[in-house]
């Protein structure tokens, strides 16, 4: 009976202990994830709030159309074709 006893005195002052260190590490955790006591917070900005700078729009350069005018002849057989404009989505 005396084994009994001292068991179950073990038991429950490990269970206890086990207890207390759960309880005490979830509080820690929780102050880490949280922040804890960080005095050197930050406002938050609206990033919506700020004014982008105001952009000039150049204007396109002039095209000039030549029926007459003829691309360069190329001997060398590695230049690839010119590409074909996509279709425009509709």
């Amino acid at each position: 009976m005396e084994i009994n006893r001292k068991l179950n005195f073990f038991k429950t002052t490990f269970m206890k202990l086990v207890k207390i260190s759960i309880v005490a590490l979830s509080m820690g955790l929780f102050l880490a994830s949280c922040g804890g006591n960080s005095s050197e917070a930050t406002p938050a900005t609206d990033s919506a709030a700020t004014v982008a700078p105001a952009v000039e729009e150049t204007p396109a350069p002039a095209v000039t159309t030549d029926s007459t005018a003829v691309a360069p002849a190329t001997t060398d057989s590695t230049v690839a074709p010119a590409a074909t404009p996509a279709p425009a989505a509709h």
